[in-house]
């Protein structure tokens, strides 16, 4: 395997690891999202611009959807 094709398998693995690891966050988030409108005075705008989220998916989030 050439240096080159190392490097491109670590890349690879690291990026599918930081793909799980935003999928775990994503759902921590969508558990935290509902409680956190309902028991502050943030917007869904305030909500997504601190997370980095789509706006449409905190609203989601916030309806169960």
């Amino acid at each position: 395997m050439s240096a080159l094709e190392g490097r491109f398998k670590t890349l690879a693995a690291k990026r599918r690891e930081l793909r799980a690891l935003l999928r775990d966050i994503d759902a921590e988030l969508k558990d935290i999202v509902p409680q956190l409108r309902h028991e502050t005075d943030l917007t869904q705008e305030q909500i997504a611009r601190a997370a980095g989220l789509a706006v449409p998916t905190v609203r989601a989030w916030t309806f169960g959807a």
